[in-house]
Order: structure tokens, then sequence, then C-alpha cells
């Protein structure tokens, strides 16, 4: 019984489940349209913002601080989460089109400074030491909980 079921609401017989985002190769990325990238990078910091928010949710002790405090301390480790989670649930980032559209913005005079550039590298690397590591999901759980306590 498909999920809509209990509701009373029929999928449509054309309806198919929506595969997963297929990365793009190394000699794909030239030909491939910006806005592709872009949706696809969205969609990706959507669900990783989804998860990061659900973890929050469910730590108890964490709901009963004040709402001011909380803010504060998300203000003070978001990104940190934010790479944590990545790697966490093994996104397939397409680092080499990211890079190529940020050299590509940088050739239509977009951004001038390339410090995109050198941010992405860096978050690349970040990624790949974090992935190196090898940490399960309790070793995920307290890491981002080490991170959230610091403030």
């Amino acid at each position: 019984m498909h999920i809509t079921g209990s509701f009373g609401v029929k999928p449509e017989p054309t309806y198919v489940p929506t595969a997963t985002q297929v990365p793009l190769s190394n000699d794909q990325f030239q030909s491939t349209p910006l806005f592709k990238l872009d949706l696809y990078v969205y969609e990706m910091a959507a669900r990783i913002l989804f998860y990061m928010v659900h973890w929050l949710r469910s730590l108890k002790e964490f709901q009963m601080i004040s709402v001011k405090d909380q803010i504060t301390s998300l203000l003070r480790c978001w990104h940190e989460l934010f790479v944590v989670t990545l790697c966490e649930y093994k996104f397939d980032v397409p680092w080499i089109n990211l890079i190529h559209s940020a050299n590509r913005s940088n050739d239509l005079g977009l951004n001038t400074n390339g410090i995109d550039i050198k941010n992405l590298y860096l978050m690349q690397d970040i990624y790949n030491r974090i992935l190196h590591m090898n940490l399960d999901c309790v070793e995920y759980f307290h890491l981002k909980l080490l991170l959230l306590c610091r403030w």
C-alpha cells in the first residue's frame, strides 16, 4: 500500500519515484548549464539544513534552553555543523563542477577576487579529510554535539 493510500489519495498510474541526482562527470562539466548545477547545490543545501534542524530538534537538552541561547549557539556553529552533516550523509558533491562554475564566474567578471575558489578548495579538503576518518553515526553525533556546545 502506498503511503498516500491511507489518506484516501491514490497515486497517478504514471507516477515514477524521483531518481537520485547523478553527479556530473569530469568530461561533462563544460557543456552543463550553470542553472542545473545551481539547482543541485540548492537542493543539497536544503536537505543538509533539514537534517541539521531535525537533529537539533531531537536533542531534548537543546530544546530546554531559551530560544535566544539556541539561536546564539546555532549562529556560532551553523557552518561547521553544515560541513559535518554534509560528510555524515555522504552527499556526492560535484567539486570539479563547482570550481569550474566559480572560474567561469570570474571570467565573466561576476567575481573578481577569487576567494570563492579558495573556499571551495578548502571545503573540498575538509570534506575529504573527514570522510577519510571513516566516522560512524555515534562519532558524528558526538562531533556535532561538541561543535554545538562550544558556546
